[in-house]
C-alpha cells in the first residue's frame, strides 16, 4: 500500500453537534447522547486519523421521521407533548425542542 494511502482517512463519519443533546441529569435514556459520546471516544484513539467527518448533509424532515414513526409520533414528539416527547425515560426540555427541531426543517413543521 503507497504511504499517501495510510494517511487517507477511510471511515466516512456523518455527524453534527446539533445531532446530541447536552447531558441531562434527570434523563434515564443517555441514547440521544450516543453521537456525540462516540465521537469524543473516537478523538482519544488512533483510529482518528483515520476518519473522515462531514458535517454537510441534510437534515431529516417529518416525512423522513414519519418512516420510521408513526405521523401521530413524529408530530407530538416534535410539539413536545406527552406521552411522546417523554418516551424512553427522556425528559421534555427547551434543549431537547431544539434538538428535535434539528431533524424537522422549519418548512416541514
Amino acid at each position: 500500500m503507497p504511504d499517501d494511502a495510510r494517511r487517507t482517512p477511510q471511515l466516512a463519519l456523518y455527524y453534527r453537534d446539533e445531532m446530541a443533546p447536552p447531558d441531562v441529569a434527570d434523563n434515564y435514556s443517555k441514547s440521544p447522547t450516543k453521537p456525540r459520546r462516540f465521537i469524543e471516544f473516537l478523538r482519544q484513539t488512533l483510529v482518528w486519523p483515520h476518519i473522515a467527518l462531514h458535517a454537510d448533509f441534510a437534515i431529516a424532515t417529518r416525512e423522513d421521521l414519519a418512516l420510521a414513526h408513526e405521523a401521530r409520533y413524529v408530530a407530538g414528539f416534535l410539539a413536545g407533548a406527552k406521552p411522546h416527547a417523554e418516551a424512553n425515560g427522556l425528559a421534555w426540555s427547551e434543549d431537547r425542542r431544539i434538538y428535535a427541531a434539528f431533524w424537522s426543517r422549519p418548512d416541514a413543521a
